[in-house]
């Protein structure tokens, strides 16, 4: 099955836009850099440290174009509020 699947995303991938491949690459880029969070928090123990440990890995996103998010993909990311930051996960 996963054949099949990555043959459909290659002809996708292949009969697109430049622009829209790009837009593609930024977008998963970033969900990779959201995703990565918990990698990089869980060392630390839960409370005020790990709390900053996840606004300082908010600091070193970046938003490469405008994006979308799979939990709201009707809503359009144009930018990051890093002071603002709240961490979602359970500190």
């Amino acid at each position: 099955m996963f054949s099949r699947t990555g043959h459909v995303v290659k002809f996708h991938y292949n009969c697109g836009r430049k622009s829209a491949h790009r837009f593609y690459e930024a977008e998963f880029a970033l969900f990779h850099q959201l995703t990565a969070f918990s990698g990089t928090t869980k060392p630390y123990p839960k409370g005020e440290q790990r709390k900053k440990a996840c606004l300082k890995s908010l600091t070193e996103v970046k938003l490469e174009t405008i994006a979308s998010l799979p939990s709201n993909p009707e809503a359009i990311l144009l930018g990051i509020d890093y002071p603002d930051g709240t961490p979602m996960q359970r500190l």
